[in-house]
């Protein structure tokens, strides 16, 4: 059962396995369960906002105001190590 206390304590979660294992739908899941409790959850798949997105710096100024974002497929953008750093500040 998900309680959540991972978004409330702040802390990062990290699905990792090989493709079809589950890691998406799992995270999928987890974001229902914290909405169903009354979290604000956002969900991107990393590949469509690197393709997409126009708009430098809108997309942290939303993320100010949730309590769970769930990236995906994130392994498939390389970015410079400092930026990974910036992840899991």
């Amino acid at each position: 059962m998900c309680t959540g206390q991972f978004a409330q304590d702040a802390h990062n979660l990290i699905l990792v396995g090989g493709t079809g294992t589950g890691k998406t739908h799992t995270a999928i899941t987890l974001g229902a369960e914290l909405i169903q409790r009354g979290q604000k959850t956002r969900f991107f798949n990393a590949l469509i906002k690197e393709q997409t997105e126009q708009r430098q710096g809108s997309l942290v100024r939303r993320l100010q105001f949730v309590d769970c974002v769930i990236i995906d497929e994130l392994g498939y953008i390389p970015f410079p190590k400092s930026g990974g750093a910036l992840l899991f500040l």
